[in-house]
């Protein structure tokens, strides 16, 4: 089995070697809970990391995270940080009177954002 740890220790990636001689792999967040796997078995490692990388294997980081903003009627606005399987890994605790003040909340709150948010045109 190859362990896989991304650089934020976020997210474990796991190839394994099955009972048939096949390759199978997943991945998972530090707390257990899956994030992703392989639909098929693969007949050598090589394929198996091919498959991967189309999820979002990388030898250097992590799955890519999403961030939405949304507005609820009657309730304010909210930003969600999530995976792209749709897994919301963090959102605000609170609604927003309006959206310059979710931005600004989600710039200090979210993980890895690496570019400041500007205001909605």
């Amino acid at each position: 089995m190859i362990y896989k740890i991304s650089g934020n220790q976020r997210l474990i990636w796991k190839f394994y070697k099955t009972d048939d001689n096949k390759w199978r792999w997943y991945c998972h967040e530090k707390n257990g809970y899956l994030i992703s796997q392989s639909d098929n078995a693969y007949n050598s490692q090589l394929l198996c990391i091919k498959n991967a990388k189309k999820q979002g294997y990388s030898d250097e980081s992590v799955l890519p995270l999403f961030l939405h903003i949304s507005y609820i009627q009657e309730k304010g606005w909210k930003w969600y940080q999530y995976y792209d399987c749709g897994y919301i890994v963090k959102q605000a605790s609170v609604f927003f009177p309006t959206y310059q003040a979710c931005i600004i909340d989600a710039e200090q709150e979210c993980i890895g954002i690496l570019v400041q948010l500007s205001e909605k045109t």
